[in-house]
């Protein structure tokens, strides 16, 4: 997804630790230790974004080449009539939803080789979608109540290439409403999930606990083995990871948005590593992105996806706006 180009060199690492002092004296969500950063010798390199970034609404979406290390603010390619939540698959072929069907698109084509059709009744449609290594395709959904029955939500398991009226080869329930309503009102909970190195689903709730709960691979198993809350998981709508073993918490909150960072195994009360928040934010969507030290967020009441640097807590000035109409989801690919 990136390639490697020379450090810079000692006067850029004086700038960074500067600027990384001075993001560690902003107002955080929590108290406790700031992690520091190692020190990078002029012979280390730093990763440069490359590919595309996927940026998806309730009516298209829209694929942006990244040129130079940022996203273009043209998109190249647009996928009409399918819709957020989306997923890219690690042949890069992108996953689309319309209603309850899920369309499944190659690489660079606007045609979708198959779709699946998600039989079941549901409150708010597909929330989130997630695929792992051996493309399990991971849907979230919340199952609506009848009467007193309460609602749940849920995660379906599919099989790599499911399609048509396929079956899922597991069910995951990691919560439930109290009552029909709780869930109406949590309509905004959109239950972001993220599937992290080693295949273990990250998922996303605000029911009953604001909480990122996760479940050991592989997909045929419904083990949970911890649960993340408390401390910098405010309002958690949705979920990243990257590859240095960091999950990264989306916490919509009007201009309080922020986005809390762990590491990847995390759980209980744990302190975020830093938080951080983003310069002229309206409001955070669920829709998050991280790779190559780049942090991408949504922000639908701005029309814009915000890129800042993941690594450096605190208030960030964006270092790049992509002005798209009310974007709700965000993936990084080739």
């Amino acid at each position: 997804m990136f390639e490697r180009r020379p450090f810079v060199g000692p006067a850029a690492l004086a700038t960074a630790a500067l600027a990384l002092l001075a993001a560690c004296s902003g107002q955080s969500h929590f108290t406790g230790a700031t992690r520091m950063l190692p020190a990078l010798s002029d012979s280390q390199s730093t990763p440069v974004l490359t590919g595309h970034l996927y940026v998806a609404n309730a009516s298209q979406v829209q694929r942006f080449a990244i040129s130079g290390g940022e996203p273009r603010s043209s998109p190249d390619l647009t996928y009409a009539g399918v819709s957020a939540p989306i997923a890219l698959d690690a042949s890069n072929d992108l996953y689309a939803t319309r209603g309850l069907r899920i369309y499944v698109y190659p690489p660079g084509s606007t045609t979708p080789a198959r779709s699946l059709h998600i039989a079941r009744t549901t409150l708010g449609g597909v929330r989130s979608l997630a695929i792992d290594r051996q493309r399990h395709l991971y849907v979230n959904l919340i199952f609506r109540g009848i009467g007193p029955v309460v609602d749940t939500k849920a995660v379906l398991v599919y099989a790599a290439n499911a399609s048509g009226n396929a079956k899922p080869i597991n069910e995951i329930i990691y919560d439930r409403c109290s009552r029909s309503f709780s869930c109406i009102l949590d309509d905004n909970d959109e239950g972001g999930m993220a599937i992290d190195e080693s295949g273990e689903l990250l998922v996303a709730s605000t029911i009953n606990q604001n909480a990122v709960r996760t479940y050991a691979s592989p997909a045929t198993q419904s083990l949970l083995l911890r649960t993340l809350m408390g401390n910098g998981v405010l309002d958690p709508n949705g979920v990243a990871v990257d590859t240095s073993d960091e999950l990264f918490v989306n916490n919509p909150n009007g201009t309080s948005s922020f986005v809390a960072v762990f590491p990847a195994t995390a759980s209980g009360s744990a302190f975020p590593l830093r938080e951080i928040s983003v310069f002229g934010a309206k409001s955070f969507g669920r829709g998050i992105a991280t790779a190559a030290g780049r942090l991408f967020v949504t922000d639908p009441l701005a029309n814009a996806v915000y890129e800042v640097p993941s690594l450096t807590g605190g208030q960030q000035t964006p270092t790049d706006k992509l002005s798209v109409i009310s974007p709700v989801d965000v993936k990084l690919g080739r």
